[in-house]
């Protein structure tokens, strides 16, 4: 396993990079049509996420564990400042853009899903002692890593617009080394063997925004968004946190981890 969660570290650098090539200046709209069918307006006009349930999907077939962007080694501050430089990325998108922001207060790194909303073959509802045990199991993998020793530092790479539209903190470790989410999410793969679908694998990246509508944007508008990404980049590299606090999450609500939109409980929180 240990060069397996090693490799997830060596290829971050690459992955951040294409990541940052493409953006703002070639969006994805067939990407942002369908975030788009994700999301419905509430009676106060305002877009929330759309519930598993209006698809026919069963409440806790979507679980994953997540590092949360939180604590008062940095987390908490580094939460903040980026909801922050979030807003005014998105502040400003012009008539013809709309973006949905995610609530500063769920704002995570993925680790390791258990279930993912995408397809139905992905879906994996389990009952509520199946999910005491799944949890109990989550627990225990993340005791066993780096974790246990508060060790998990992170270092804030870039802010990038992917082409789909979402906008994305991109962190890494401070020396460069793999980091406990690294060697977690490989136990992870050992242990669930029967989530063989889509798992973030090398970045260590939190989700801030997402752009749901593109009507006809002008080549201005995106270098403009563009402007403002780099400028929110510059503001954020070499922000540094330690990060303690881990979730389990049943999400209800598609790209939702709190409130309405599902439920997420500290499986650790080291001290």
């Amino acid at each position: 396993m240990s060069s397996d969660w090693q490799e997830d570290c060596k290829r971050r650098v690459d992955t951040y990079q294409d990541l940052k090539s493409h953006g703002a200046h070639a969006l994805d709209e067939k990407a942002i049509a369908s975030a788009r069918d994700c999301f419905e307006r509430n009676s106060s006009g305002s877009l929330v996420p759309r519930p598993y349930a209006s698809y026919g999907q069963p409440q806790n077939s979507v679980r994953y564990i997540a590092v949360a962007l939180d604590g008062e080694e940095g987390g908490r501050d580094l939460r903040d400042a980026v909801a922050h430089v979030t807003a005014q990325v998105m502040g400003d998108l012009g008539e013809n853009m709309e973006a949905y922001l995610n609530p500063p207060d769920t704002l995570h790194i993925s680790v390791f899903h258990t279930g993912r909303p995408e397809r139905p073959e992905w879906w994996r509802p389990l009952s509520s002692s199946e999910t005491k045990e799944e949890k109990a199991k989550m627990t225990h993998l993340v005791e066993s890593t780096g974790f246990s020793k508060g060790t998990f530092q992170v270092v804030v790479e870039d802010v990038v617009l992917a082409s789909s539209g979402v906008l994305l903190l991109l962190m890494s470790s401070p020396d460069g080394l793999p980091a406990p989410v690294d060697e977690l999410r490989a136990k992870c793969r050992e242990t669930f063997t029967n989530a063989n679908f889509k798992q973030a694998t090398y970045v260590l990246h939190t989700s801030l925004a997402r752009i749901v509508s593109n009507d006809g944007a002008s080549k201005e508008q995106l270098c403009k968004l563009q402007a403002a990404v780099e400028t929110a980049s510059e503001k954020l590299k070499g922000t540094r946190a330690c990060l303690r606090t881990v979730w389990y999450v049943e999400e209800f609500s598609m790209m939702a981890c709190h409130g309405f939109g599902g439920q997420a409980s500290d499986i650790a929180k080291t001290v």
